[in-house]
Parts: C-alpha cells; structure tokens; sequence
C-alpha cells in the first residue's frame, strides 16, 4: 500500500518552474477566520461539475514544501476534485492557516483558486477571488488522505535533505 501511495504521488509531484511563473502570488500560509468561514456558502455544485466536466489541469504551490504539485491526467484531476465536499468545513478555528494555493484550470485559464487548509482543526478549501473568500468547502476522507500522505512525505524528503 505504501508504496502505491508513494508511486502515485512521484508521478504527481513535479517543479515545473514554466507553470509557476505562469500563476499568480499567493499570500504565503493567509488566515481566514471562524466568522467568515461561516459566512461563506459552499462551493457550487454546478461550478464543481463544471470543473469535473472541463478542467484540463490542476496545479498546487504549497508555502512551506520543498515541491509543487502538477495535475494535467484527467484521471488524476478527477481524483483531485473529489477531494473537495460539498459540504463546508466541519471544523475550523481562527488560528487556521494555508498550506498552499490551488489552482483549476479549464484550456489556459485559471478558473477557480482555493487555499488548502490541513491542521487538526482545519481541513478545507477557501475559494478566493482577487484575494478575497467567497466560498469554503470541506475536505473529504480522500482529501484529509491525500494530504495527511503528502505531508508525511515531505517530511521524510526534508528528514532526508537535512541528513545529508
């Protein structure tokens, strides 16, 4: 099994520094409190079949990971959406912070951004649009999955970096 984990995610991870130059700043580990996540609805179920029907690619910059992360499989954007609830987050508080930026694409433009937010008390997506919230969903079990191995990964790489 760890190493199906581990397979899958070396065919994920890549730095495409051409793609990187091509996406917009994000707020490196932005905070966005309790009273706005519960202001905010959830991500559109429309919207997200949209992207289920059209997106062509899916990219993450992460603020604190040694790596991004590039999607362009259909199979492996599919998997990527279904990580998204469509429900918003379940927990949150104000101490939340981003581990990253995401971005769907539909051909050449950025459709949607989302922070990714994976704490013990936070496990979800703010959408932003011109830096501000405007939806907020949760993060399913393959999502908090996903990125519980991710992490660990990239703790094992930097574990790995510093013994050298």
């Amino acid at each position: 099994m760890r190493i199906t984990v581990f397979l899958v995610l070396f065919f994920f991870i890549s730095c495409k520094q051409e793609k990187k130059q091509n996406l917009p700043n994000s707020k490196s580990g932005s905070t966005v409190e309790e009273t706005i996540i519960t202001n905010l609805k959830s991500f559109p179920n429309a919207d997200l079949k949209n992207l289920f029907d059209n997106s062509t690619y899916v990219d993450y910059i992460f603020h604190y990971l040694p790596f991004s992360v590039s999607q362009n499989n259909k199979s492996s954007i599919v998997s990527n959406l279904k990580m998204i609830s469509p429900d918003k987050p379940k927990q949150w508080n104000n101490t939340c912070k981003s581990i990253g930026r995401e971005f769907f694409h539909i051909g050449g433009d950025i459709v949607y951004e989302a922070d990714v937010y994976f704490s013990e008390h936070c496990q979800g997506y703010i959408f932003m649009k011109n830096e501000k919230p405007i939806f907020a969903s949760g993060m399913t079990e393959a999502g908090i999955a996903f990125y519980g191995n991710l992490l660990t990964h990239a703790a094992k790489i930097k574990n790995q970096v510093n013994e050298k």
